[in-house]
């Protein structure tokens, strides 16, 4: 029997134990797993890469989203609700006027793990707070 590859040093309970760790803290670099777990097991980054690529968790650019209180987010459901209801023609005569500056608490890019269509989850999301500093 030819074996075209090395053969994995995890094992099944520590494959899933990298996916729930990543799943659990989605902004947990794969670096910072591999250190985790290297204590709990014998995993590298490059095994913990592999592990997060084969349960297609990827890292991507974390989505920006406005931090919302509950009342905030009621608030822009009803105005959803109450407006959904205008036709092409009605949106046509709406001017919007309001621009604000928006900042977010970082202004570094931050790298989330997560699967493919869940960006604008809000555990996934960078919230991002508005603030005026002066005009430009």
């Amino acid at each position: 029997m030819n074996r075209t590859s090395r053969p994995v040093k995890t094992s099944e309970n520590e494959r899933r134990l990298i996916c729930r760790l990543s799943k659990k803290y989605p902004s947990m670099t794969a670096r910072h797993i591999g250190n985790v777990t290297g204590i709990l097991l014998k995993a590298s980054i490059d095994s913990a890469k592999r592990v997060l690529r084969n349960f297609r968790l990827v890292g991507r650019i974390a989505a920006k989203k406005p931090l919302l209180n509950k009342k905030q987010i009621q608030k822009w459901m009803h105005w959803c609700k109450y407006y959904s209801a205008l036709s092409v023609i009605d949106w046509k005569n709406v001017i919007f006027s309001v621009e604000s500056r928006i900042n977010c608490h970082s202004l570094r890019r931050q790298y989330i793990r997560r699967q493919m269509h869940q960006q604008y989850e809000s555990r996934f999301a960078l919230k991002t707070v508005k603030y005026s500093i002066g005009s430009h």
